[in-house]
């Protein structure tokens, strides 16, 4: 199994792509948000990663793939063999169509003719609800998005992807776990796609402004593995990426811990406090505005810098979280804990 990010707007952060993601598979849009043809090569030269997979064309909401779109995705291809040709890289999957409602007909005819004239490729195929599944062989994949349910079965060659849910408020174990054997699973939320926030959707994707740094792409690699064993106390939630309210809020990708209790909230390795929450901030609902009756803890630091620190304490990665002087936890700081907006 690949453990990989799918950077699908990576044309627009180029350098932190190449600095953080060595070792990584990867998924970038073709041109999507911007032509990235050269960048796709240069990473494919690089073998800095054990996968690239391309998404060629997005039809935006209506997810409504005309035979025009059929026609440019055979001409990405002839271009994405050119790259396997200059390169010899040999693990260049290409999507034609990201999240289709097409019927397997209509692909495996797709795909029989892009395999007449780009044959080093493997296909991917990507449907959602609405669409279907292919027969997978070993240059035939399909790929599985979040919660979505294609017709048909993935067979033996298969992918899984976030794409289209946040994973840094999943259950991520839970769809690793589901996803066992998958041939690479990829982890994506919408600032890989230049989106800040859901509630500040750009519908255009050249008009996005939110460009992942290395600190985004280090947090959301942090959580490609497996999560240490961990346990939080009943009403408390953890959240590696808090509540991003506001286009450029400073604590958005920071640690809050929500739960009922009002006072001090502590981090400890090997007994010693590692860093104190600021001043509990009443919560409201987000649609009433009314109280909850839960507290926001907000940390000062990312989620996985948390884990290295309690590693290079000389412990295993966890984080013991102690409330008014009562432990409530013992966490690994890299995973959302406790309650999840995204379920399997």
């Amino acid at each position: 199994m690949i453990e990989s990010i799918d950077t699908l707007a990576g044309v627009t952060y180029q350098e932190a792509i190449r600095k953080i993601l060595k070792g990584k598979g990867i998924g970038l849009f073709y041109e999507t948000f911007g032509n990235a043809k050269e960048f796709i090569q240069d990473r494919a030269a690089s073998s800095d990663h054990p996968l690239i997979r391309v998404q060629g064309l997005w039809a935006g909401k209506s997810h409504n793939y005309t035979d025009d779109y059929a026609q440019r995705a055979i001409v990405i291809a002839k271009n994405l063999e050119g790259i396997v040709m200059n390169t010899g890289y040999r693990n260049l999957l290409y999507s034609p169509f990201c999240e289709h409602r097409k019927d397997k007909g209509y692909i495996e005819e797709l795909f029989r003719n892009i395999e007449s004239i780009a044959p080093s490729l493997i296909l991917v195929n990507s449907p959602i609800s609405g669409g279907a599944f292919i027969k997978s062989t070993a240059k035939r994949y399909n790929e599985i998005h979040h919660n979505d349910k294609p017709a048909g079965d993935p067979g033996e060659f298969f992918g899984f992807s976030f794409d289209g849910l946040n994973a840094v408020d999943a259950q991520v174990m839970k769809y690793w776990k589901m996803y066992r054997k998958a041939i690479y699973r990829m982890i994506w939320n919408q600032h890989l796609n230049n989106t800040f926030n859901s509630k500040y959707f750009i519908e255009n994707p050249l008009e996005r402004t939110y460009r992942p740094g290395e600190t985004d792409l280090k947090s959301y690699s942090a959580i490609t593995g497996d999560m240490l064993p961990s346990e939080i106390a009943n009403g408390w939630t953890l959240k590696t990426h808090s509540e991003q309210d506001r286009p450029k809020d400073p604590s958005g990708n920071k640690v809050v811990v929500l739960g009922p209790g009002r006072g001090k909230l502590e981090m400890k390795v090997n007994g010693k406090v590692i860093a104190t929450a600021k001043h509990a901030e009443a919560e409201r609902d987000h649609n009433t505005k009314k109280l909850t009756g839960r507290y926001l803890h907000r940390f000062s630091n990312w989620g996985f810098k948390y884990f290295k620190k309690s590693k290079k304490m000389g412990a295993d990665g966890r984080i013991k979280l102690v409330h008014s002087g009562k432990s409530i936890g013992q966490i690994d700081t890299r995973y959302r804990q406790g309650t999840y907006r995204n379920k399997a």
